[in-house]
């Protein structure tokens, strides 16, 4: 088989493996919490005094992982359809054809590639807006070590808190 028939082949059968409860809910989870990250993020942007620490650990470390959930839930759909229909022994010999001629699937497969670089941009920027926000002193003194209530208001007062 020629590497264009072998990839018609994956094409048809990742088509076909997609139509399935599991990877819908993650592309549905993976979709909303990107879009609500970034919006949340332009938000912040705009904001003159820093996000609430609480707030801060929803939108920069729950909500990141809440999008890689996402993501990782749409393949093991793929896998877990394939694995019943495999057991159940309904899995078909010729999958439905899928032709690169069709505009429409050109569309679709332009728009996936176009949000998988999407989606890597906003991992990255999840990423450093994470680490960056839990390398706060904000978070630190607020949200991590309350404990170090002291610690933290001697530093507020000292000056070192106007360095950056």
């Amino acid at each position: 088989m020629t590497i264009p028939g072998r990839l018609a082949d994956r094409l048809r059968r990742a088509v076909f493996f997609a139509r399935n409860p599991l990877t819908i809910l993650g592309a549905a989870i993976a979709t909303s919490s990107g879009l609500t990250m970034v919006g949340f993020w332009l938000a912040e942007m705009t904001r003159e005094r820093p996000v609430h620490p609480y707030i801060g650990i929803l939108l920069f470390l729950i909500l990141p992982g809440a999008f890689v959930l996402g993501l990782i839930l749409m393949p093991l759909g793929l896998i877990r359809r394939r694995r019943q229909m495999t057991a159940a022994g309904s899995l078909p010999d010729v999958y439905p054809m899928v032709s690169l001629k069709e505009p429409e699937l050109r569309r679709l497969l332009t728009l996936i590639g176009l949000l998988s670089l999407a989606n890597i941009a906003i991992l990255a920027t999840a990423s450093y807006r994470g680490v960056s926000y839990m390398d706060s002193t904000q978070f630190c003194g607020t949200a991590c070590h309350s404990v170090m209530a002291p610690e933290y208001s001697t530093y507020l007062d000292s000056p070192h808190s106007r360095v950056a």
